[in-house]
């Protein structure tokens, strides 16, 4: 969904000390987009890739989780997700 250089580039990250941490969050947040959306979604999507990237920015200004919010995905984030999953009756 995302590289490397991408997600340095919205971050605004210079160097490469960062890069593994980077690639670990990158793991991360291509990992709970897929969970989160229904099998046989096209990752190729745009949409796929701004959510990541709003992700991985919601991580990075929330490293400590100190906002105080109990969200599994940032509202933003979900809402560009809607689409691609079915909802579950509880």
């Amino acid at each position: 969904m995302v590289t490397l250089e991408e997600a340095k580039d919205y971050l605004r990250y210079d160097g490469t000390d960062s890069d593994a941490e980077l690639r670990a969050m990158i793991a991360a947040a291509e990992n709970v987009i897929a969970k989160h959306c229904d099998t046989g979604s096209d990752f190729t999507l745009p949409v796929f890739r701004q959510a990541a990237l709003l992700l991985l920015g919601y991580w990075d200004d929330n490293r400590n989780a100190q906002s105080g919010e109990n969200w599994y995905l940032p509202p933003h984030v979900v809402a560009l997700l809607a689409p691609y999953r079915t909802p579950v009756a509880v």
